[in-house]
């Protein structure tokens, strides 16, 4: 019996019960949408957020609500001042933003980024093509000839 479905459903299982526990234990999970913190984070990229964080300091990357036009909108910036307000500003712009941040407003501050920005816009390359879809493709017809030579063995 070919053992690759269950482990890709354990798997995925696991990958469930991780995004799941991490909330729980003050964690989030967003996909950046904008270009503003590259080359430290890029469109796409997966950032890890802890909420329950205790401090800021100057440097930290925060995720922070903004309201504009009457609609909410998160923001990843490097803060560049804490006083009472926050000072933030894109690491990819030349200036500071022109609001301050407000406390409450923040969500929580970047512990990790997961570089998948970078690995979507390498499959759109010829070399992403092969690296990412050609040769793990050729690898399992590879898998498959073997087993299927095995069963003819026996």
């Amino acid at each position: 019996m070919n053992k690759t479905v269950p482990t890709v459903v354990g798997l995925i299982l696991c990958i469930g019960v991780l995004v799941w526990s991490t909330s729980l234990l003050g964690f989030q999970f967003k996909t950046t949408v904008g270009t503003s913190m590259e080359p430290v984070i890029s469109q796409s990229d997966i950032v890890v957020i802890r909420t329950n964080f205790k401090d800021l300091s100057r440097g930290d990357i925060i995720c922070f609500k903004y309201q504009m036009n009457g609609k909410e909108y998160l923001f990843l910036h490097r803060i560049i001042e804490v006083d009472d307000l926050i000072r933030t500003k894109g690491d990819n712009i030349s200036e500071p933003d022109p609001y301050p941040v407000n406390r409450s407003d923040i969500i929580g501050k970047v512990v990790l980024v997961i570089p998948t920005g970078r690995l979507f816009r390498a499959m759109h390359s010829v070399y992403g093509l092969v690296l990412l879809i050609i040769v793990p493709a050729a690898l399992l017809i590879w898998i498959e000839l073997r087993e299927v030579q095995k069963m003819k063995k026996n």
